[in-house]
């Protein structure tokens, strides 16, 4: 038999359904008064610590899909995805640090980072009708960006 009880499994996820637990040795007579732990050296030290099983580590993280690029072509554009730790059987997010044990996938990434055509004047971001609204054109990052929209009477 276990030295820990199977009920007191609320140590931290270390994986999928697994936990580690803790507990604190002390040398001490029958009596209950500690001693020097050198007074037991010729005795068997008892675990303090193992792992069991806890439900509340059947966790693992969950994505979204990954939304639009933010740009068509060019070194700008990004795009993001929900990532979260979710309870396996209730499908139920819980906090993160429960999915710590393993790694957290990325949640935005780089994309359509191919050179953009210089032989005509294309918008390479989704934004550019707002950019042109806020009057941001003059502005040189935007301007390259949305020379398509900038440049339209």
């Amino acid at each position: 038999m276990s030295p820990f009880s199977a009920s007191q499994c609320n140590g931290p996820c270390i994986g999928p359904r697994l936990a580690v637990q803790h507990r604190q040795v002390f040398c001490q007579t029958l009596d209950g008064i500690t001693l020097a732990s050198e007074q037991c050296s010729a005795l068997p030290r008892p675990v303090s610590t193992q792992n069991c099983w806890s439900e509340a580590c059947n966790v693992h993280w969950r994505v979204s899909l990954w939304t639009l690029c933010t740009a068509t072509c060019g070194s700008y554009g990004f795009q993001s995805r929900r990532v979260e730790c979710v309870h396996t059987r209730t499908n139920k997010a819980v906090p993160d640090h429960l999915c710590s044990w393993g790694p957290r996938p990325a949640n935005w990434q780089r994309c359509n980072i191919t050179p953009c055509e210089n032989t005509e004047c294309r918008d390479t971001t989704r934004y550019c009708e707002k950019v042109k609204q806020l009057k941001l054109c003059q502005l040189n990052q935007f301007k390259s960006r949305c020379c398509g929209t900038c440049g339209k009477a």
